[in-house]
């Protein structure tokens, strides 16, 4: 059997993991984060998942090339130059490798993401946690 064989990916209802935001880069409000990966390719260099947060304010750095799509909620990035992007239902974004910003969620929010690393990215069995090779 080949490799080459499409991968159904069934979406997660109900709540998510949580996946905190490091307390260091929270800049308002309690942005409690939830979220799993649920698929990966062989190469482990490109992984999608879901991701929800609450309201509140923090800075973010992207450590690959991420996709995501928006399916409730509200949320801006406002980048290092200043440049502000609000998404919202039914929208997409992406959000370039290594782009430095703030992360404003606006109303709680519920995303589909898909990123792509440069190194290969593990995910340990205990929870969705990445971790870099």
């Amino acid at each position: 059997m080949s490799d080459l064989q499409p991968v159904k990916i069934q979406p997660q209802d109900g709540p998510l993991p949580e996946m905190p935001i490091d307390a260091k880069l929270i800049r308002d409000g309690d942005p409690v984060s939830r979220g799993a990966f649920m698929i990966q390719t062989g190469d482990r260099r490109l992984t999608g998942g879901m991701w929800e947060c609450e309201c509140g304010t923090f800075e973010w750095q992207m450590d690959g090339d991420e996709i995501a799509y928006c399916f409730e909620g509200r949320f801006s990035i406002t980048t290092d130059g200043d440049d502000t992007l609000t998404i919202g239902p039914g929208e997409m974004v992406l959000l370039p490798h290594g782009m430095k910003g703030t992360w404003r969620i606006l109303e709680p929010i519920r995303t589909f993401f898909v990123v792509r690393t440069v190194a290969p990215m593990a995910l340990t069995q205990e929870s969705s946690e990445p971790v870099t090779d």
